[in-house]
């Protein structure tokens, strides 16, 4: 007696042209909105990191300590941004490779030059309010949106966005003249907003 092997239809079948071109737009359209989802979610985390650093700067500038007290305030907050933005994209990376992050010591060795970067221009300009630390925040945001090459052509448009909605807080922080406790809160609220609103444009729209 003999036993012949069942082989599923679906295995022996042969794609046409047409219906292979319809599976691989489908699988791109797939990976696309995989990445702009995983953009948004990006976006989320720093909706929620950046405006607790500007809380937690606001908060130990308040209390009678040394100055540089006030300056490792916040590093840790971005920090703890990027160690989730890496783990986010490093869980994205297995069903979609190109999308793995570079290694971890070169992402929080970047991270570490950025918040260089950041400690040595606030100690050079000393601001007394929120205004430019606003503004490099929204300059940073449209930096991003600008210049990285990651990001998906909504993910550009997205950061470029939300770091224009920060500058027009900047604008009207400036010119409101705000005390010091109203105007920490008010670009809390601004950095959180722009950064959510992004990531809600990029998540649903995926």
């Amino acid at each position: 007696m003999t036993t012949e092997r069942v082989v599923p239809a679906t295995m022996t079948e042969t794609l046409s042209a047409h219906e292979a071109a319809r599976v691989f737009a489908e699988a791109t359209r797939w990976e696309n909105s995989l990445a702009q989802r995983t953009e948004g979610l990006t976006w989320m985390i720093w909706a929620a990191t950046t405006p607790a650093l500007i809380i937690t700067m606001g908060f130990v500038g308040s209390l009678d300590l040394p100055a540089w007290a006030q300056l490792l305030s916040w590093p840790p907050w971005v920090l703890l941004g990027y160690i989730m933005t890496h783990t986010l994209w490093r869980t994205t990376s297995i069903s979609r490779p190109t999308l793995a992050p570079p290694g971890f010591l070169s992402y929080i060795l970047k991270s570490l030059v950025i918040v260089g970067l950041v400690v040595v221009l606030h100690y050079l300009l000393q601001p007394a309010t929120m205004v430019w630390p606003l503004l490099l925040i929204g300059a940073g945001w449209v930096g991003i949106g600008i210049l990285s090459r990651r990001l998906t052509g909504q993910g550009r448009r997205a950061a470029v966005g939300a770091g224009a909605a920060i500058l027009v807080g900047t604008a009207g922080l400036s010119l409101a003249a705000m005390p010091d406790m109203l105007g920490m809160l008010f670009a809390a609220g601004v950095t959180g907003v722009a950064a959510l609103g992004a990531g809600l444009f990029q998540t649903l729209s995926g």
